[in-house]
């Protein structure tokens, strides 16, 4: 198997998380929801990428 660094590094992410949710997916859930509340300019809508696709779409379509 070929080691990606990067790859590691969100294992290692997640086993973080995982650690500080001490195993608890319901934990984790609500930290998520936390954060989600915390941070709503983050979150990205199904309408974002629909509005996205449609914009990258007009581009092609004008050359």
């Amino acid at each position: 198997m070929i080691n990606d660094p990067i790859v590691e590094d969100v294992y290692r992410a997640r086993q973080k998380i995982l650690d500080e949710c001490h195993n608890d997916l319901a934990e984790w859930i609500e930290r998520l929801r936390d954060a989600e509340r915390q941070h709503p300019q983050r979150l990205v809508t199904r309408d974002d990428v629909q509005r996205r696709r449609r914009l990258k779409q007009e581009h092609i379509d004008r050359k």
